[in-house]
């Protein structure tokens, strides 16, 4: 959850050129949609073509279609957002951030009647410096945010058994695409909505997910349709926190030690009034960290073997404007407790509703506001005031956003959050942040 930024000059090009590009968007609106624009399909979990994804480039003659239809899927993208923040007592910025993507799926099965079992790649870009700083709260306030930088970001193997009731996977892999995830909560730009600060906020890096991965292993077993565990065993450390360039994977079992993550629950197969999901999980370090405020006889800080929390959340359909439709209200709730001893935060809770095809005749459109807590341990309050820091706690984030679909491949997003008692860096104030972004599906 981190990403890219520059400072926008005001008597500069870009800033005129960003304007020029949001009244094409607008324009955009108004016009009808080209056929060649058309919807492709994706992948859901188990490598199987049924998701509906939307490309600005279209069909390419068939050309797509015929290599979905041999198992080969591929999209590019990028991703830009533009926003102005304003903490109290304090002078404003208006940076814009950048994120251009990249992934390619290839299954067997489907390629030459091989195993069933599917190749995923997955390559990321981010250009400009870091905007949450400024603000100086634990929430980020974009979930592209990272150093700039060219990353692998995942290329694994994924092969099914018994029928797809279970599955490995190997490789370098991003624990948000399965584990902690509610899909209504995607919709919002913060980070926090994302994976759970708790996680990743954990142990020395967090945990591996954007923007930084790294080797691991994870067991998907679906009993039944409805229920699954998974169940995940990475590296500890992910990426090199002594370089942060690149990707870079490194397997130090005695100095980083490992991350085991476990899931159960239930996720409906269709859209469907009540609950859609609902989930429990454990992660658990098992390197040595030193205790927060504890010491030893000697006069050093005690240490514990491993550090570790668990995480509840469920996601539910609270109105559909017809049966079976993605139009409608939708909800998700999370919350997420960690190991005093060892880390900074304590408790983290989220909450937010989506709601698609708000306006008339702008079915795909989705609206959402979401609310995040922040709740620090006593250890760390008590580190903190020891180095003549007041920590008043919770850290709370506000957002509200709507996403327009402009076109097929295209959308608009305004957004607007508002963070209270940043506690990131000292003398942080309150912040209003207002902007938008734009995404490209090529």
């Amino acid at each position: 959850m981190r990403v890219a930024s520059f400072v926008v000059n005001r008597n500069r090009l870009g800033q005129g050129g960003m304007l020029i590009f949001l009244t094409f968007l607008l324009f955009e609106t108004l016009l009808p949609t080209p056929l060649a624009a058309q919807d492709l399909d994706g992948l859901d979990r188990h490598g199987n073509i049924t998701l509906r994804r939307e490309t600005i480039t279209g069909n390419w003659g068939g050309l797509r279609t015929e290599l979905l239809d041999r198992g080969i899927y591929f999209r590019g993208g990028y991703m830009g957002e533009l926003f102005h923040m304003d903490p109290r007592h304090q002078g404003s910025q208006t940076r814009y951030f950048g994120y251009a993507d990249f992934e390619l799926h290839a299954n067997l099965q489907q390629m030459f009647d091989g195993p069933d079992g599917h190749f995923f790649f997955y390559a990321t870009l981010l250009h400009g410096n870091r905007f949450q700083p400024f603000i100086g709260s634990v929430h980020d306030l974009s979930n592209i945010e990272g150093r700039p930088n060219l990353l692998l970001m995942q290329a694994w193997y994924d092969q099914h058994f018994f029928d797809r009731r279970m599955a490995i996977l190997v490789g370098i892999y991003d624990i948000a695409n399965e584990f902690d995830y509610r899909e209504s909560a995607q919709l919002f730009l913060n980070g926090a909505f994302g994976t759970g600060v708790d996680l990743t906020e954990s142990g020395i890096a967090g945990v591996p997910t954007y923007p930084l991965t790294t080797l691991g292993m994870r067991l998907r077993i679906e009993p039944t349709p409805n229920w699954y565990y998974k169940g995940a065993v990475l590296d500890g450390v992910p990426g090199d926190p002594q370089n942060p360039r690149g990707t870079r994977v490194i397997l130090d079992a005695d100095d980083e030690g490992v991350l085991f993550m476990n899931e159960v629950g239930y996720e409906s197969d269709r859209p469907r009034w009540g609950l859609n999901k609902a989930g429990i999980g454990s992660w658990w370090y098992t390197k040595r960290f030193p205790d927060l405020v504890e010491q030893d006889s000697s006069g050093n800080p005690a240490t514990h073997t491993g550090t570790q929390g668990i995480y509840l959340f469920a996601e539910g359909t609270f109105y559909q404007e017809y049966p079976r439709s993605r139009q409608g209200l939708r909800g998700f709730a999370r919350l997420g407790f960690s190991d005093q001893d060892v880390n900074a935060l304590s408790t983290y809770f989220d909450a937010g509703l989506e709601y698609t095809g708000l306006i008339p005749g702008r079915d795909k459109d989705k609206a959402g506001i979401a609310v995040s807590y922040l709740f620090f341990g006593d250890k760390f309050k008590q580190q903190q005031r020891a180095a003549g820091i007041t920590i008043d706690d919770p850290e709370v984030l506000i957002e509200a956003t709507y996403r327009i679909r402009v076109r097929p491949g295209m959308f608009l997003q305004p957004d607007v959050q508002y963070v209270f008692n940043p506690v990131a860096r000292a003398g942080a104030t309150d912040t209003l942040s207002v902007g938008f972004r734009f995404g490209l599906n090529f």
